[in-house]
């Protein structure tokens, strides 16, 4: 079974505390995700000509 790594650190399904062996390239912190199976889409961005890679059960953390 594969880690899932994330980036968004206000979503209900990651993990709240960073995790200290991973990290970005730029120094910002990765989050792991609690999910057993997830679902990722690819958005086209056509004015960058860039894919865009994003979970599609992110869901952020209310607060109050």
């Amino acid at each position: 079974m594969a880690k899932v790594i994330c980036n968004i650190g206000n979503c209900k399904h990651g993990l709240r505390k960073h995790l200290r062996t991973y990290k970005r390239r730029d120094g910002k912190r990765c989050y792991g995700c609690e999910l057993h199976a997830i679902s990722v889409s690819l958005k086209f961005d056509p004015d960058l000509d860039v894919c865009i890679a994003s979970c599609d059960d992110y869901e952020p953390i209310e607060e109050d």
